[in-house]
């Protein structure tokens, strides 16, 4: 779990039972911690990403919470190389990353490696048409289909998995029906292609029928994905952090006031 205020990824077992903590609990530009991580992932060899949003990088760090590579110069950059402030992180079964660059008005793709391979839009707020007004969330279903939360453009885009513009979910305006989303931040799709979003605004998950465009190349992703999918991962505990050396945090309206002023997305209230 990305504890945003906290500056920590919280990680707990099966039953909701704690575990351990990846980070000090207090803001960084280091590599042992982060600086408000908004998404985490973990890949099939128990990898963990990190959205390492006021960084503007993603942190990669070991199964057991060590530091391993940085995707991201650090610095608030629109380079293939750099983010600002992302958002949303993904690692699809071959290991390609998925980067929400939220305030690029992107999605970056980067291969196994961590080398670039594409982008996703223009790199500037497109409020009609195949982009992007901050790009919140991604994910990736077997058939390498690309789902990206359109928070500020109150819908849900769709893409091919070379990056080509399949379809919209909602009006592209808040809505309140059920034909839209008022800031929505999170969307997956499940085994049989059911897709499911988070209407944040709305208070509600909304949940959409399966795309009907699976061709044959994307029902062999699909095979391969379920082998890869019957592999099992598992996290071995870490230290945990000494809770006594953690510096005393700010009030949540203190650094909300402090880190966004007003430009945080999404509803006040």
């Amino acid at each position: 779990m990305a504890d945003f205020w906290n500056h920590r990824i919280q990680i707990f077992g099966p039953q909701g039972n704690y575990l351990w903590t990846i980070g000090t609990g207090k803001r960084t530009s280091g590599n042992d911690g982060f600086n408000h991580p908004t998404g985490v992932f973990v890949d099939l060899k128990g990898q963990i990403y990190v959205a390492d949003h006021g960084n503007n990088r993603i942190q990669i760090v070991s199964s057991q919470g060590n530091y391993l590579r940085t995707i991201g110069t650090g610095e608030m950059a629109a380079r293939n190389d750099g983010f600002h402030s992302p958002s949303g992180i993904f690692v699809d079964f071959k290991r390609q990353i998925y980067a929400a660059d939220t305030w690029n008005h992107r999605i970056q793709i980067f291969g196994p490696q961590e080398n670039y391979l594409r982008t996703i839009a223009t790199g500037q707020p497109i409020y009609e048409g195949n982009g992007f007004e901050k790009a919140w969330r991604v994910f990736v279903d077997f058939h390498g289909r690309i789902y990206v939360a359109d928070i500020w453009n109150h819908r849900i885009q769709i893409f091919g998995p070379r990056g080509n513009y399949l379809r919209t979910i909602g009006t592209g305006q808040p809505a309140f029906g059920n034909d839209g989303f008022y800031y929505p931040t999170s969307v997956f799709a499940d085994l049989n292609g059911q897709i499911y979003v988070t209407d944040r605004g709305n208070h509600r998950i909304q949940i959409f029928p399966s795309l009907d465009e699976v061709d044959a190349a994307d029902k062999k992703r699909q095979e391969e994905a379920e082998r890869f999918l019957s592999q099992r991962v598992t996290i071995p505990p870490a230290p945990q952090i000494d809770a006594e050396k953690k510096d005393k945090p700010e009030t949540a309206l203190e650094r909300f006031k402090i880190d966004w002023g007003e430009t945080f997305p999404g509803p006040k209230n």
